[in-house]
């Protein structure tokens, strides 16, 4: 193997070599940073910790031991769900509640969700799944399960109204078996909030309803869970989870890997044509995907960094007002220990859920908190998730906008959340009373904002393909502009090199190739001289030399025959007599007929008289019958010419050879009966037979068609009578008819003759002439029969026979 073909090889081994070190390092970088917030469910068992993580598409169900070690993983991709937003345990096996988005346009009437209910074994192994169901307009806080049925309990948008429904375990159904009709539940308890007073979250147990209102402190089920939060933080992933967390990742590494082999390929099988103008058009594509790559990348970021800039400003001045106009950082005194049953709580729950509920804010705000600085504790929110820590609702990372306003002088911060799968802001916004514990924080869906113009990339993707493709017209117009004078010259040169008319020289050519056009025309000249030449060579050759001399001889071209060559060939040779007075315009058709035998490369025309009254044509042995052929030519003369012609057909064995020298050389074909048998034809001619054939030919390749028995010939080399047979589609019409309708007749005088009762003979050929006056085969033998009768037998071993 050469250094060229080891070179691709090589490639693709370090390429993919090079491609899992990347990704490698990559997925080494890539750390899966979980945080225990509100928006994630939990369970404490004796089998582990279970947890569920809702990402930007779909939910992570984690198996956990108490010191973070993940032992199973489930994705909710598998059944088509994007959120669990709950999580129970009744008789070994866990309860999960999912949930996806039904309506695709949520801007425009709001989320509406469907619901199912999984059930797991302790390996998270999905046993048997409920079909969707609605809430109305409810949303679901929890799930219980019993012996006599699953109950699942959700709270009105509002929080005004809880509601348990319930459906029974026959419901569920396994995997394979799941139906798509929505489930019908029925409603076992209602319940409706204190006036003043709404409703966070509820659960149902044992016939019993817990909730927690919006002056509740977080407790029991609602409580945050410390084994949980220890868990959590330090959890870490084995190899499996972490290939179904990562699979995606996993699939565009090998995608990605695949597509780039094809690529070199790709450019390896260019470089290897050698095709400079397409160098340069595949480099300037390249540059044009980074260049057009680079500027959507730019632009985009602005863009969402000028959208998301926007957002903040509106934030902050809807806030700043919100704070000016109900006074919620300066009057009211959060540490109160009646807060919550005062009229400062209720006037500032009732501003920041009627600032969660104004046209413009409903579509850009989760929730907005009143937050104490020292501790990151939320005192008041629009959602009612009071008296918990802000770092537990919404993750880590919005405890920098609460250190930036309570260690600086700084009036607003912002920072980046990760909320249950999608993205928002948090910005908060201090009192320009630089001593105020407490400060406003507003949480932005960016998201839903940013989705409207970019929804997963999809336009982005598309502006790339439209510039992209935009671009590469101008780079294919350039490139056909450019390289549109080599093509015409490649065109004039192929043209040139197979002999054909060189076409015309484009009307505006550049410099650089007008004087390879001269050339090449001066060429194309020479080459029109030359082939001139030869074409009148050829042409006098292929018009007036024998045709398939090489075929006969064995060879692969007429150029590979030598003098003296010779062979023996088993044919069939056809004589053809033609009349005297033919008109020679009639010959066109058999000359025709023959040069399109000749094409076979089974025919050889071997003689002519040169008067043009006698053909022979030799049929070497081959599957191609020949009878019909001589039949169809014999009769096309005989219907337009005013002369009769005849043809005799019989097969023999030749000697075909080349005698001569360098200038002149001569074809000779030497059959042991053909000179004998030839000079038949002209008997038959005058008694008017259209074609003869012998009974060998007869039996070969026509024995099932229309013939009649004539006699037979003697020949000197053969001791046996050559019996011979005339072909009826070989006559007109009318002379066929009337011999088909004689043929018995014929048969029965034919077997008199022979049988020596020239007298019965002799009258039954007369009553054969009566029928048909023109047989003249019928007339010779009446004759024959006169002359026997009346002379007796003059030689016994010729009696019968044909002559001359």
């Amino acid at each position: 193997m050469n250094i060229r073909k080891r070179l691709l090889p090589i490639i693709y081994i370090v390429s993919i070599a090079v491609s899992a070190v990347i990704f490698a390092f990559v997925m080494s970088k890539n750390v899966h940073d979980t945080e225990y917030t509100s928006y994630t469910r939990s369970l404490v068992t004796n089998e582990g910790i279970y947890f569920s993580e809702n990402l930007e598409d779909f939910a992570l169900l984690y198996r956990l031991t108490s010191k973070g070690k993940v032992k199973n993983v489930y994705n909710s991709a598998d059944i088509d769900q994007e959120r669990i937003l709950a999580l129970t345990v009744y008789d070994g096996n866990l309860y999960a509640a999912f949930s996806k988005t039904e309506n695709e346009d949520e801007y425009q009437d709001g989320k509406h969700y469907e619901y199912c209910i999984g059930e797991f074994n302790t390996k998270l192994n999905l046993l048997r799944i409920s079909s969707e169901f609605h809430l109305d307009e409810d949303i679901l806080s929890s799930i219980t399960v019993d012996n006599s049925g699953i109950y699942v309990t959700a709270i009105s948008k509002d929080g005004g109204q809880v509601r348990v429904v319930s459906f029974s375990h026959d419901k569920m159904a396994s995997p394979s078996e799941r139906g798509h009709e929505i489930h019908v539940t029925e409603n076992v308890m209602i319940r409706k909030a204190d006036p003043e007073r709404f409703f966070v979250s509820a659960i149902y147990e044992n016939g019993g309803l817990t909730i927690r209102t919006d002056k509740d402190e977080p407790s029991g089920y609602f409580a945050q869970d410390e084994r949980v939060s220890a868990a959590v933080s330090s959890m870490s992933l084995s190899a499996p989870a972490e290939f179904i967390m990562y699979r995606a990742y996993f699939i565009i590494w090998i995608a990605g890997t695949i597509i780039w082999l094809i690529i070199v390929r790709l450019v390896y099988n260019m470089l290897r044509a050698s095709n400079r103008t397409m160098y340069s058009f595949v480099l300037l594509e390249f540059i044009l995907a980074i260049l057009v790559g680079c500027s959507i990348y730019y632009i985009s970021g602005q863009y969402m960094a000028a959208r998301k800039q926007e957002h903040v400003r509106f934030g902050i001045i809807s806030m700043q007002a919100l704070a000016d106009e109900a006074g919620l950082t300066r009057f009211i005194d959060y540490g109160a220990q009646d807060y919550f049953d005062s009229d400062d709580y209720i006037q500032t729950q009732n501003a920041l859920t009627d600032f969660l509920k104004r046209d413009g804010n409903s579509s850009v705000f989760y929730d907005v908190l009143i937050v104490r600085l020292a501790d990151g504790m939320v005192v008041t929110s629009g959602s009612g998730r009071n008296n918990e820590s802000a770092v537990f609702l919404f993750g880590n990372a919005i405890s920098d906008v609460i250190d930036d306003l309570h260690n600086s002088t700084a009036m607003y911060s912002v920072c980046e959340l990760y909320l249950g799968g999608e993205d928002g802001l948090a910005i908060g916004v201090a009192d320009d009373d630089f001593i105020s514990d407490y400060a406003i924080v507003g949480i932005i869906d960016d998201t839903r904002v940013n989705e409207r113009f970019n929804k997963s990339n999809f336009f982005y993707i598309v502006l790339f393909i439209a510039l992209f493709a935009v671009g590469s017209l101008i780079l294919l117009g350039i490139y056909y502009l450019n390289t549109r004078d080599f093509k015409h010259l490649e065109d004039a040169l192929r043209e040139c090199a197979l002999g054909r008319t060189i076409p015309d020289r484009p009307a505006t050519v550049g410099i650089d190739l007008k004087n390879m056009w001269d050339s090449l025309f001066e060429i194309g000249k020479r080459v029109d001289e030359i082939n001139y030449k030869r074409f009148k060579v050829f042409e006098a050759y292929f018009k007036y030399a024998p045709k398939n001399i090489e075929f006969a001889l064995g060879k692969e071209s007429i150029m590979d025959v030598k003098n003296g060559e010779r062979t023996k060939i088993d044919g069939r040779l056809l004589t053809i007599q033609l009349g005297e007075g033919l008109e020679k315009d009639l010959l066109l058709s058999v000359t025709t007929a023959l040069e399109q035998r000749q094409k076979g490369n089974d025919c050889i025309i071997v003689g002519n008289s040169t008067d043009l009254s006698r053909l022979q044509m030799l049929f070497m042995m081959s599957d191609k019958p020949m009878v019909d052929y001589a039949a169809e030519i014999i009769h096309d003369i005989n219907m337009h010419g005013n002369v009769f012609n005849s043809a005799f057909v019989f097969f023999d064995t030749f000697e075909f050879g080349i005698v001569g020298n360098d200038g002149l050389a001569l074809t000779y074909l030497d059959g042991d009966i053909s000179k004998e048998f030839t000079g038949y034809v002209e008997f038959f001619n005058r008694l008017h037979l259209g074609l003869v054939i012998t009974e060998y030919i007869y039996l070969r390749e026509y024995e099932d068609r229309s013939v009649r028995y004539i006699g037979y010939i003697k020949c000197e080399k053969y001791t046996e009578n050559i019996k011979l047979y005339e072909v009826m589609d070989a006559c007109g019409q009318s002379e066929r008819h009337a011999k088909i309708h004689t043929s018995r007749l014929f048969k029965e005088a034919l077997e008199t003759y022979e049988k020596k009762d020239f007298y019965l003979a002799r009258n039954m050929f007369s009553d054969l002439l009566k029928a048909a006056p023109g047989d003249e085969l019928s007339r010779w033998y009446l004759f024959e029969s006169e002359k026997y009768l009346n002379n007796g037998i003059a030689d016994e071993a010729t009696f019968g026979a044909l002559h001359l």
